[in-house]
């Protein structure tokens, strides 16, 4: 469908005349270093809580449209339970209101079709994602996606914001709102200021909705995202900003559902600490999501504006931890190695920590870390930087505790380059090298071979795209059943052969660079 992704800006006038001032001053307080306490104080009075409200992600939890809105209209006009010129005096809200504009409307469409059938209510036939169906949501490391990589750039290098909202929809037959914090087993990688800020958002909110009479609010159940980081928003913990999503009960997409007290289990039909206000059951209407969302959010902006400079000057604080204090047990860096096997799949994985906001070195000499002689052009990657607890997570292993009985949503360790095939060394002990740091990826020129055939290596990933992509245009593609050793080709079984035809001269030269795949040229493939 193609639909644009928007975002609003919501704050005071005066404010929306000095955007760029308050975000340089977030973008300041991101990387600590060079920056005193003081300073970074004296810029936390004078700068304005940045706070990202992203909805919609999920297609079918279709109420955060309906709410955000609204949401943003309560906003402009006043008609919020606080002094709305005060709060957005303090704070900078953008409001991404679908997360996934095509998706939404693909699932409002079919909704709408068949109101009033016995299909009202119920699924799609198809995926609302074209390339990943439900879990666009776990695009947070990837950011394969161009919707994922529109808000990371919003995250991560455009406007730095302090605290990541993103609601969601969960189940009928539960608690009616799920709001952190989290269940444990909590991230060891992640700054304590994190999950201390997102309790006090919690606490407000759940004293917010208690005070209006919301019932069936649930918090430390459900959960364990303080543990895995596929999503952005618990990707945002380990970029030192505080990364909160909500669970609202769902209805039949906008249909209202019945839900009978003896549908309801055991553990949310009694009152506990966790569950203070069991829902009784009965109707579940969109409007009562949407009700549940804006008193939420409502709570969180006002936390927002209340904690202003701690927000602030908390932000530098985790990144000034992470570039001043190595905790016993954490490696010095990771290197990988510029020889690899698939070198186009390492560039990848670079670019992805790059995207993420790591900063990623290259070596101008051979080097030696932990006894291991490293060779030129090997990439580094230092532990002490304002992200480390995303390096960590991303490049480190982790055990996932011992004696906490739960089951994940996700994985419990990432370890990029072991999923990518990317070989790489831990080092723990402090080294010395000639570095440079990367602006960009080193993506090496490639060139088409005037050969008669192209040869390309099956070992590397991007090999087979390109082969697939040519045979979709009729090019003559064929695999070796043996290793290939013949003039400067050395490539193993398996591996592609092309006639290099006049006709997918173009293609080639386009899928080659678009790749990144070096190509090998033969002139005959007698004896193959």
């Amino acid at each position: 469908l193609n639909e644009p992704m928007i975002m609003a800006v919501i704050t005071s006038e005066d404010n929306m005349a000095n955007l760029d001032h308050y975000r340089q001053i977030t973008k300041r307080l991101s990387d600590p270093r060079g920056l005193s306490p003081e300073e970074a104080k004296r810029l936390s009075r004078n700068g304005k809580t940045i706070l990202l409200i992203q909805t919609g992600l999920h297609a079918t939890e279709i109420a955060h449209s309906q709410h955000s809105v609204e949401f943003a209209y309560k906003l402009a006009t006043g008609d919020t339970p606080f002094d709305a010129d005060k709060v957005l005096d303090d704070v900078i809200v953008l409001l991404i209101p679908v997360a996934n504009p095509d998706g939404q409307l693909m699932v409002t469409d079919w909704y709408r079709k068949n109101l009033g059938t016995k299909y009202e209510g119920g699924p799609m036939p198809w995926l609302y994602h074209h390339y990943a169906g439900h879990d666009n949501n776990r695009d947070g490391i990837a950011n394969n996606l161009v919707e994922t990589r529109a808000i990371s750039k919003v995250l991560w290098h455009d406007w730095f914001p302090q605290i990541y909202n993103d609601p969601h929809q969960m189940g009928k037959y539960s608690a009616r709102m799920f709001v952190p914090p989290f269940m444990d087993p909590a991230d060891p990688n992640i700054h304590p200021l994190i999950f201390s800020g997102i309790g006090l958002i919690g606490a407000n909110m759940v004293f917010n909705l208690q005070k209006e009479g919301f019932k069936g609010v649930v918090h430390d159940a459900m959960y364990t995202a303080a543990w895995w980081k596929g999503t952005l928003t618990s990707n945002a913990m380990v970029h030192n900003t505080i990364g909160y999503f909500t669970e609202e009960a769902s209805a039949n997409i906008a249909t209202p559902v019945y839900i009978e007290p003896n549908e309801i289990p055991e553990f949310y039909s009694q009152r506990s600490l966790r569950y203070l206000d069991p829902w009784p059951g009965g109707w579940w209407h969109l409007r009562d999501i949407v009700d549940y969302l804006l008193n939420s959010t409502m709570s969180l902006i006002e936390t927002t504006a209340q904690h202003k400079e701690d927000w602030l000057y908390n932000y530098y604080k985790m990144g000034k931890d992470a570039v001043d204090t190595r905790r016993p047990g954490d490696p010095f860096a990771f290197v990988i190695p510029s020889q690899q096997t698939d070198y186009p799949t390492t560039l990848r994985t670079l670019e992805m920590l790059r995207f993420g906001g790591a900063e990623i070195y290259q070596a101008k000499e051979a080097f030696v870390a932990d006894r291991t002689t490293f060779p030129a052009q090997s990439f580094v990657i230092f532990t002490a930087q304002p992200y480390r607890p995303y390096v960590l997570n991303i490049l480190g292993e982790r055990d996932y505790p011992a004696g906490v009985p739960r089951r994940l949503e996700d994985n419990a360790s990432h370890a990029l380059p072991m999923q990518m095939g990317v070989a790489f060394s831990q080092i723990d002990e402090p080294f010395e090298a000639s570095l440079e740091k990367l602006t960009s990826i080193p993506y090496p020129n490639v060139t088409t071979p005037s050969s008669t055939y192209i040869v390309l290596d099956a070992q590397v990933n991007a090999s087979y795209a390109v082969a697939i992509a040519l045979l979709d245009e009729d090019a003559d593609v064929y695999r070796s059943t043996e290793n290939i050793e013949k003039d400067t080709v050395k490539v193993p079984a398996g591996s592609f052969i092309i006639r290099n035809t006049p006709q997918i001269q173009n293609d080639l030269s386009d899928l080659l660079e678009k790749w990144h795949v070096t190509a090998h040229g033969l002139d005959d493939i007698d004896n193959i």
